[in-house]
């Protein structure tokens, strides 16, 4: 993320992580079936920590 100094950082908070084979949601005519997305969310905790390049 880019706090309000325009720095990238990771936040604490709540992300959503999705894995798999395709976009989660990209319903189109090269959609393929047998690929399955796991989605979990997860929580951070702590304080904001810069990130380096």
């Amino acid at each position: 993320m880019i706090n309000n100094k325009a720095k990238r950082v990771i936040e604490p908070g709540y992300f959503s992580i999705s894995v798999g084979g395709k976009q989660p949601g990209f319903k189109e005519y090269l959609d393929p079936k047998f690929t399955q997305v796991l989605t979990g969310r997860i929580k951070l905790t702590g304080k904001e920590v810069p990130f380096a390049n």
